[in-house]
């Protein structure tokens, strides 16, 4: 036999009998409820064979239940019965009914309540676990700001309740220069890389640390070929920091050179005594021709002695001129100054016939007729200017060749060829391409005209040297 609580009972005899506001008779005043006491319900025999509540021990006295003149003649006899003995079938469907009173499904077993309540009927307060209070006869959690938390007491104004505390804030409720921590608005410092500052700005990226209140770098965080420097992101091409690399640039190339390497030096003043900082980041001699002292030549960054060979500096024009082996010398110093020569190829022998184009693509250089040669010494990069002017009856031409072999045995370098009868054959400001002999020879253009005759040669040079390395 299963134990049935009192209000249980109470609930099933009111359905079996009358218990409205209509309800007299030997029970007592109308409407007043019927009292039952705790009975214990079990199988053990009574002196009516079966009942089990003992009268004598009740604080009360026994109790002798009336029976009412129209209780349903389904109720057991009181007398011969106890009344608070309900068969299994009658007891299921109580329980039933207390669990369709709780919110359960009797059919499925699922809650229908909200989330959060507790599933336990109440009246008050304390009938609810911890966290919790009763709101229409149910248990829901403190989350309020009336109730929050484990001991749901109010928030304090202007704290409000957030996942059972009470906060001041939550995400975006602090104000200028503030940020919301745990709940509660903390001031934004200057060292928080999180909140930095008076903007609480998150420090991110390239700048990830906060000092003074700013968002600046901090170790390698710049990047390749970047290096943090005083908080901000620099280039490296700084002598400690140089290249994709950044590595320390140190002697004997301590310098860096454009952000890409390492070198001897950037400017002059990284070089020690009078030498100076070339293009490649090297200390040297010279640059130009300047750095170097008096008589020298700046040759690749080394000042040289342009007048160490000191050859071809006196004009000789004791061979007649006749042949590239007795070309004329003309001297340097002469050249400097301006030479002039006035000469006659009549009689003279075609001793430079090109039958061939030896000038390359230059037809006009197909010479023919007498020929006369002259020779000068040339240091590289001195320009030399030379001029034909023949007789008005003679087309003239001038051929350079660099070596005293001529068309036999010289490197040809330009062939003149300006006009007609009279007309002058220029060359102006040639630059010597490297040191030594250079061959000049007065020539005629056309066999079957008889070009010869007297002509002029003017020749000069500018030179390396002041004294065209020939000294006073």
């Amino acid at each position: 036999m299963r134990m049935v609580p009192e209000t249980l009972f109470t609930v099933l005899i009111c359905g079996l009998v009358s218990c409205g506001s209509d309800s007299t008779g030997e029970w007592g005043r109308p409407d007043a409820p019927i009292q039952f006491p705790d009975l214990a319900i079990d199988n053990a025999p009574t002196d009516h064979g079966g009942g089990g509540f003992d009268a004598e021990s009740a604080d009360s006295g026994p109790v002798d239940l009336p029976q009412p003149e129209t209780a349903d003649p389904g109720l057991n006899d009181p007398g011969s019965e106890d009344l608070n003995v309900v068969d299994e079938a009658t007891a299921d469907f109580g329980l039933d009914l207390l669990d369709a009173q709780n919110g359960q499904d009797s059919q499925d077993g699922q809650s229908n309540q909200d989330p959060g309540v507790v599933d336990a009927g109440c009246d008050i307060d304390d009938q609810c676990p911890k966290g919790y209070f009763c709101e229409s006869h149910e248990c829901v959690p403190c989350e309020m700001d009336t109730k929050c938390g484990p001991d749901c007491l109010a928030c304090d104004a202007p704290l409000f309740c957030k996942n059972g505390k009470c906060v001041e804030c939550f995400i975006t409720e602090c104000g200028e220069g503030t940020w919301c921590d745990g709940g509660f608005c903390k001031p934004c410092t200057d060292d928080d890389p999180g909140h930095c500052g008076a903007d609480c700005e998150p420090c991110l990226g390239k700048f990830p640390a906060c000092v003074q209140g700013e968002c600046v770098c901090s170790g390698d965080s710049c990047g390749a070929g970047k290096v943090c420097l005083d908080g901000d992101c620099a280039a490296c091409d700084l002598d400690d920091h140089c290249g994709t690399d950044c590595v320390k640039c140190e002697s004997p190339t301590a310098h860096c050179l454009g952000g890409d390497h390492c070198v001897q030096c950037v400017v002059d003043g990284d070089c020690d005594g009078a030498l100076v900082c070339d293009a490649g980041g090297s200390c040297v001699e010279c640059v130009v021709n300047e750095d170097c002292a008096g008589g020298l030549f700046c040759d690749k960054g080394t000042c040289t002695d342009v007048c160490n060979s000191a050859e071809g500096c006196l004009t000789d024009e004791a061979p007649d001129g006749k042949k590239c082996a007795k070309a004329k010398v003309i001297g340097r110093k002469a050249a400097l100054a301006g030479y002039v020569h006035n000469g006659d190829t009549t009689n003279d022998g075609n001793n430079d016939d090109l039958s061939f184009p030896l000038f390359q693509d230059k037809t006009e250089c197909w010479d023919a007729d007498a020929d006369n040669f002259f020779r000068i010494y040339l240091y590289k990069g001195e320009a030399l200017s030379a001029t034909v002017i023949p007789d008005s009856q003679v087309d003239s031409m001038m051929k350079v060749y660099h070596g005293i072999g001529c068309k036999a045995g010289g490197d040809a370098y330009d062939c003149i060829e300006n006009g007609d009868r009279g007309d002058p054959d220029v060359l102006a400001d040639w630059p010597a391409p490297a040191d030594g002999w250079y061959t000049i020879v007065v020539d005629g253009r056309r066999s079957m005209d008889d070009d010869y005759g007297p002509y002029t040669l003017q020749v000069s040079i500018s030179c390396n040297d002041e004294h065209c390395c020939c000294g006073l």
